[in-house]
């Protein structure tokens, strides 16, 4: 049977197969796997990532449907991203969810890796645009990378539908 009416045609890669030093690659861009839990299920944020015209790499990363993050893969985003202009990360709410970050551990995990532009999203419904955007101002000062970061003119925000970010 031929290829077509609505038969999808996928090469799926497996994640766990792909490190920083063996990243997916698609053309000059490259991304890398990074292994978070969701709940007790193993999940994967993402670090996309190319290099500038000084050959130093600039990124995006990628960290949603998580509840947690390990040092170990903190250190990997760190370590791979280069230079991070947005890190795009999950914060559900401000309660505690068992397969999600809340608002108080997106800003921890955001701090640590200091990205440029951070976007809370995978946002629940209970707050608007705004309340969100107060309570990130409300709590920026426990938190002193994000503060300083914020200082030099980077950001730190709920992320909306039409978001376009590139680096």
């Amino acid at each position: 049977m031929a290829a077509g009416g609505g038969i999808p045609k996928l090469n799926l890669l497996a994640a766990d197969n792909h490190t920083d030093e063996d990243p997916i690659k698609i053309g000059s861009f490259e991304i890398v796997p990074v292994p978070m839990l969701h709940g007790s299920m193993i999940d994967y944020g993402w670090i996309l990532r190319n290099k500038n015209a000084d050959g130093e790499y600039v990124s995006i990363v990628y960290l949603t449907d998580c509840s947690q993050i390990s040092d170990r893969s903190i250190e990997l985003v760190k370590a791979a991203g280069g230079k991070i202009e947005h890190l795009v990360i999950d914060a559900l709410r401000e309660s505690p969810h068992p397969t999600h970050c809340n608002f108080e551990q997106s800003l921890g995990y955001a701090e640590r890796i200091g990205a440029v532009h951070t976007w809370l999203t995978h946002i629940c419904h209970d707050r608007t645009h705004v309340e969100i955007q107060k309570y990130i101002s409300e709590n920026l000062g426990k938190y002193p990378g994000l503060s300083e970061i914020v200082r030099k003119g980077g950001s730190v925000e709920p992320a909306y539908d039409g978001l376009e970010i590139e680096a």
